[in-house]
């Protein structure tokens, strides 16, 4: 039973760069197992837990969100978007509700977002899309944080050894 619930290779780039708000966000998915070593959202500790990683650049005002160990059926594309909420936002992790398998991957997912205000109020989403699993507002003039969503490893979780093409 472990080797069908085993990941293997899947995702894709995340789809198309698009602004709402005034605010530019370009998603990106990993393969099952995270980011290859040498990308940018590469978390060494991929399997640990169930977090999101956030970034901010002052100088290019650019706010990474870095969604690490999604657990999503492998034949399904996934992806994660910044949705407005209220006075603030919610990210939300996307599936594409194909057809399913006896498959399931540990995704990362990346959001790229230009513009964002010092102050960002977020909700983070889970796959059901109706109840948020954490509220609060990221500071961004920190730099960085991290909002752990699970503290336990994932069962059959196993890191993406890939290498990007300069990188080994």
């Amino acid at each position: 039973m472990a080797g069908l619930l085993a990941s293997t290779g899947c995702g894709s780039n995340g789809g198309p760069c698009r602004t709402l708000d005034g605010l530019k966000q370009c998603p990106e998915t990993s393969v099952c197992g995270g980011f290859a070593i040498g990308s940018p959202f590469r978390v060494d500790d991929f399997c640990a837990s169930e977090r999101l990683i956030w970034r901010y650049d002052a100088t290019a005002r650019e706010l990474q969100l870095v969604y690490q160990r999604l657990a999503a059926d492998c034949a399904r594309h996934v992806g994660l978007e910044l949705r407005r909420h209220g006075a603030g936002y919610r990210l939300v992790p996307l599936l594409d509700l194909g057809p399913s398998t006896v498959c399931l991957c540990d995704y990362g997912l990346a959001l790229r977002v230009s513009g964002p205000p010092l102050r960002f109020a977020l909700e983070i989403d889970g796959i059901s899309g109706v109840d948020a699993r954490w509220s609060g507002e990221l500071d961004l003039s920190l730099g960085s944080g991290t909002i752990v969503l699970d503290d336990q490893p994932a069962l059959f979780c196993t890191p993406n050894s890939l290498v990007l093409p300069g990188e080994g």
